[in-house]
């Protein structure tokens, strides 16, 4: 049997499998071209800022506040918090690891400023090429 018909065959009655091109990667869009390689996450970014009423907001320059001091919160600002259900939508930044878990007022706004600077930068992509002396 033809490899190419096999494969047809098993893609059109498995389309999910991981038998294809991959198109994702973690998450991440992946583009291949015979150039290079392109990983962003455009779509899961829109997605998050549309679950927190985001679209429409301006961006903003700078993932973080200028002189931001945080503090712990207390048990009725960890309670707002919780209700703004954005903790888990965080995760593509890495500066926001370094946010303590005790998140107060100043915090959340932190994290909603954090999210409008990742709205200005949505379109900017992980782009790999090799370079021909190491081919």
């Amino acid at each position: 049997m033809n490899v190419d018909v096999f494969e047809g065959l098993f893609l059109h009655r498995f389309p999910n499998s991981t038998a294809h091109d991959p198109d994702t990667l973690l998450g991440m869009d992946v583009t291949i071209t015979n150039e290079s390689i392109s990983l962003s996450q455009e779509k899961l970014i829109d997605k998050g800022l549309k679950l927190l009423g985001l679209t429409e907001c301006k961006a903003v320059n700078t993932p973080l506040s200028v002189a931001v001091q945080l503090k712990p919160a207390s048990q009725e600002e960890k309670n707002e918090f919780s209700k703004l259900r954005i903790n888990y939508r965080t995760h593509r930044l890495a500066e926001l690891s370094l946010m303590p878990n005790s998140t107060g007022p100043c915090t959340s706004s932190e994290l909603l400023h954090c999210w409008k600077y990742v709205k200005g930068t949505r379109k900017l992509h992980l782009k790999l090429r090799p370079v021909n002396d190491d081919l």
